[in-house]
């Protein structure tokens, strides 16, 4: 009779929102509730450092190791309540209240969808077709085999005046990739006795400042933190047309690149429903203030798939710490329903933020304090952040090895 009682609640995605909600439920309505999660893969992956998976030398690492790094498990993070189901989500119906996941149809009382984003360069075709991505652990090492493939053709060409890697978007991704972008460089160019000065990482960004919408002092200190470290900046350049070997920007000039790797957008996973549902341009389901989807009766959405409107009626930031955040909200908020408890309704907030540029430097802005650091601090900080969200699943010294083993691995470059 119990179990006929449980309500069960299906999540979509394994990245940060869906996990941490499926761990959050577990604790929090475990015993009233079945809770599935569902993604593609089979272990949830650590972003924060993908764009160091995707600069670490191979005779340094192994991808083995850099797997361990940034890969979790899903079979070893999720608590033994939760189920996994492992395949690619066909089909959500969401007036008959189920999912369709490699071929098999799966009932649900609750539906969180957290699949995270894609790529999106809009529209621009050339952009489409030639630039790299870093949105996986797929892209993230072949990123990295093109870096050395691109000095190894290059080292006997005496014509070849300069190798040029252009990074587009100056957004966190961006920055961060340069920062390990350059160390990454002169290993490599040290390692085919190529000179390092005669590689070029350029960094084009459309907006007047790096990193916008954040505060023009940090961003200030990021540019010339990226100067320092020899690498190029140009902004109000939007890049318009992409060819072979080539960009046009906004401007009108056209550079020629080496290596095209593109930060500057991602939009929504396009969730295969079977009603039509209400979204944005950029395919993110509109929710209303208990991150309820419109018009789905007990579908919710977080993360990179929801359209959460702040107090200013802005969009909320995509990013990792708010759709922890999200999560947590839902997590709360379905196991008071399961209970018989009216949920609160969901008031977005500012985090604060860390961003690491090469080495043992990071800009850290902590908002609620309105305090900003900058170098060691920063980056002793982002290993702390690192180490507390593993051990959200795992014991105190698991975690703090792991967060170790990633600072250990990755300084091998510095």
């Amino acid at each position: 009779m119990e179990n006929q009682n449980k309500k069960t609640i299906i999540i979509l995605g394994g990245g940060f929102g869906g996990v941490n909600a499926a761990v959050l439920l577990a604790k929090k309505a475990g015993k009233n509730a079945r809770i599935i999660l569902i993604d593609r893969n089979k272990y949830h992956l650590y972003h924060p450092t993908l764009y160091e998976v995707a600069t670490a030398e191979e005779d340094f690492t192994s991808i083995a190791d850099l797997k361990h790094s940034i890969a979790l498990p899903l079979a070893q993070i999720l608590p033994k309540q939760v189920e996994f189901i492992q395949g690619e989500i066909q089909a959500v119906d969401q007036k008959g209240k189920t999912v369709t996941v490699s071929g098999e149809k799966h009932s649900f009382d609750y539906l969180i969808v957290a699949l995270g984003s894609v790529v999106d360069c809009f529209g621009n075709k050339g952009l489409e077709h030639y630039c790299i991505h870093l949105k996986n652990l797929k892209d993230a090492l072949y990123l990295r085999n093109e870096v050395e493939f691109a000095i190894q053709q290059h080292r006997a060409d005496v014509n070849k005046k300069m190798i040029r890697f252009i990074v587009g978007g100056g957004g966190f991704s961006g920055v961060e990739l340069a920062g390990e972008l350059r160390n990454l460089v002169k290993i490599v160019a040290w390692k085919y006795h190529y000179p390092p000065e005669k590689v070029e990482i350029l960094v084009v960004e459309g907006a007047s400042q790096l990193l916008p919408g954040l505060p023009e002092d940090l961003s200030r200190r990021v540019y010339v933190r990226l100067k320092m470290l020899g690498i190029e900046v140009r902004l109000s350049n939007l890049i318009t047309d992409v060819s072979a070997g080539q960009i046009k920007v906004s401007t009108g000039e056209m550079l020629n690149y080496d290596l095209l790797i593109w930060t500057g957008g991602v939009r929504s996973v396009k969730v295969p429903f079977v009603q039509p549902a209400r979204t944005d341009a950029k395919d993110r389901i509109m929710t209303d203030q208990y991150l309820g989807a419109l018009g789905m009766d007990g579908v919710y959405a977080i993360g990179d798939n929801a359209l959460i409107l702040d107090e200013h009626k802005r969009p909320v930031p995509g990013n990792a710490t708010q759709a922890i955040y999200q999560a947590e909200y839902l997590a709360a908020a379905i196991a008071g329903k399961i209970a018989g408890r009216e949920p609160q309704v969901f008031v977005p907030e500012d985090f604060s933020y860390i961003i690491p540029i090469s080495g043992k430097w990071a800009a850290l802005n902590l908002v609620p304090m309105h305090w900003k650091f900058y170098g060691f601090f920063g980056w002793f900080a982002h290993r702390f952040a690192d180490f507390r969200y593993f051990h959200r699943f795992m014991p105190t010294f698991k975690a703090f090895r792991l967060a170790w083993f990633d600072t250990k691995l990755y300084m091998r470059n510095d």
